[in-house]
C-alpha cells in the first residue's frame, strides 16, 4: 500500500514522463488511480515468484488483481450516486481495504490445492490483458466516466 501511495505522485515528480505515466496515474480518473493497486501488485509477485512455491500463482495474481479493480469503481460510483462528490477518507479507506481483502484472498488462494491448470492459463491471459489495458487506455482512454478527470475535465495523459 505504500508503494501505492508513492505511486500516486510519481508521474507529477517525473516531470510528466510517458513511461513513468504508463505505471502510474496521470490524472484523477478513477481508471488512472486503480494503478495504485495494479502496478505494485505486478511487482510483488514478480519478486514473490522467487520466493511463493504455489502451483496457484497466476490464478493468485489475477484474483489480487481483480478485487480492487472491481471493489474500488463499485464503492466510488455507488457512494458518489449519494453524495454528488467524492470524499478523499473514503477514497483513501476503500484502496486500502479493498488491497487488504485482495491480499487476504491471494494469502488463502496460495494454500488451497493446486487450481486446474487450465484456470492458470486463463489467468495468465486475465493478467495480460489488465496490463494492456492499463497502457492501451493511457495513451487512448475512451471517453466514458471511468476514465474521465473530472477536477480538469480531460481524459487520459495531463502534460
Amino acid at each position: 500500500m505504500i508503494f501505492g501511495t508513492i505511486l500516486h505522485f510519481t508521474y507529477d515528480w517525473s516531470n510528466c514522463n510517458i513511461i513513468v505515466g504508463l505505471l502510474s496515474p496521470v490524472n484523477e480518473s478513477v481508471w488512472e488511480h486503480l494503478k495504485l493497486a495494479i502496478f505494485p501488485t505486478l511487482i510483488f509477485f514478480a519478486i514473490g515468484m522467487f520466493f511463493i512455491d504455489s502451483k496457484n500463482l497466476p490464478f493468485c495474481l489475477f484474483v489480487t488483481l481483480a478485487v480492487p479493480m472491481l471493489v474500488i469503481p463499485s464503492v466510488f460510483y455507488t457512494y458518489t450516486a449519494f453524495t454528488q462528490k467524492s470524499i478523499i477518507a473514503v477514497d483513501i479507506l476503500t484502496y486500502i481495504l479493498s488491497v487488504s481483502v485482495a491480499y487476504a484472498l491471494a494469502y488463502l488462494i496460495l494454500k488451497i490445492p493446486p487450481v486446474k491448470p487450465w484456470v492458470n492459463f486463463l489467468s495468465l491471459i486475465g493478467i495480460g490483458a489488465i496490463v494492456v489495458m492499463y497502457m492501451t487506455f493511457t495513451l487512448n482512454p475512451p471517453k466514458c466516466p471511468l476514465f474521465l478527470d473530472e477536477t480538469k475535465n480531460v481524459y487520459g495523459l495531463i502534460k
